[in-house]
């Protein structure tokens, strides 16, 4: 049932028609698609992505606050929520009872990138649980968020 939820998501970031249209399809539709509470994008350094003017969906996060909640040498992290969190997830945070958090990178000279699913269930992510899924997920968002910003969208 996951695999066939992020092959759904998937695709539904793949069909994105503009940078303003997929981080929308990320943080509107992807939580329906994924059975999970909430999704956040957000970058580092309060620096404004190309084509990212006005209300975006994504959070502007402190120098150090993904290495922070993710952790310095990972790529993913799965637990139960922390306090850190809810900076992440904004007004949703409060159903919020456990993350998966993911680094993106959108290139060398852009700032560094989070893609976070929180779960309703405090086992919802599991630091047990494995993580190929969800980074095939991340990759493929990360990849289409380089396409859109190299266009100048």
């Amino acid at each position: 049932a996951n695999q066939g939820r992020v092959h759904h998501a998937v695709k539904a970031l793949l069909a994105a028609t503009s940078f303003q249209h997929l981080i929308r399809i990320a943080v509107d539709e992807l939580p329906a698609m994924l059975d999970v509470a909430a999704v956040a994008i957000g970058v580092e350094n309060g620096e404004r992505l190309p084509g990212a003017a006005g209300d975006t969906g994504v959070v502007v996060l402190k120098p150090g606050a993904i290495d922070a909640l993710v952790g310095a040498d990972r790529a993913i992290a799965l637990r139960p929520v922390a306090e850190a969190d809810r900076v992440v997830f904004g007004a949703g945070a409060a159903r919020v009872h456990s993350v998966a958090m993911m680094r993106l990178s959108f290139g060398p000279h852009a700032p560094a990138g989070l893609f976070a699913l929180g779960a309703a269930a405090a086992d919802g992510f599991d630091a047990r649980q494995g993580t190929d899924l969800l980074g095939f997920l991340a990759h493929v968002l990360q990849l289409r968020i380089r396409r859109w910003l190299s266009l100048g969208t």
